[in-house]
C-alpha cells in the first residue's frame, strides 16, 4: 500500500494559512514527508513481520518438542535402568534369604 503525501498542497497551506515564505513551506513539507516516508510502516512490513513471526513460533515448537521426546527417551532409559537394578537387588536377596534358610534346615 503506497502512502500519497501532497507535498504541494501542504507546502501552499503553510504558506496560505500560517504565513511561512515558499522556501520555508517547501523546507518543512520536505522534511515531514521524508520522516514520513522512512518511519511509516505499511501492510506488508506488517505481513512480513507476521510470516517471520509465525516462522518463528513454528521453529520453536519443533525444538521444544524435539527436546521433550529426548527428554522422554531418557526418562525411560533411566526407569529402566531402575526397575532392572531393583529386580537384580531384589534376586539378589531373595538369594540370600533363600542360602540362609536351606543353610538352617
Amino acid at each position: 500500500m503506497a502512502v500519497t503525501f501532497d507535498t504541494l498542497k501542504a507546502a501552499r497551506r503553510l504558506q496560505d494559512e500560517a504565513g511561512f515564505d515558499e522556501k520555508q513551506a517547501a523546507v518543512l513539507v520536505s522534511t515531514f514527508a521524508e520522516g514520513v516516508t522512512e518511519n511509516l510502516t505499511t501492510k506488508a512490513d506488517l505481513e512480513n513481520t507476521e510470516a517471520r513471526l509465525r516462522a518463528e513460533i513454528e521453529s520453536v515448537e519443533a525444538r521444544l518438542r524435539a527436546e521433550m521426546r529426548e527428554l522422554e527417551q531418557r526418562v525411560y532409559v533411566r526407569m529402566g535402568a531402575m526397575v532392572t537394578g531393583a529386580s537384580i537387588f531384589l534376586t539378589a536377596v531373595i538369594g540370600i534369604a533363600t542360602a540362609i534358610i536351606l543353610a538352617n534346615l
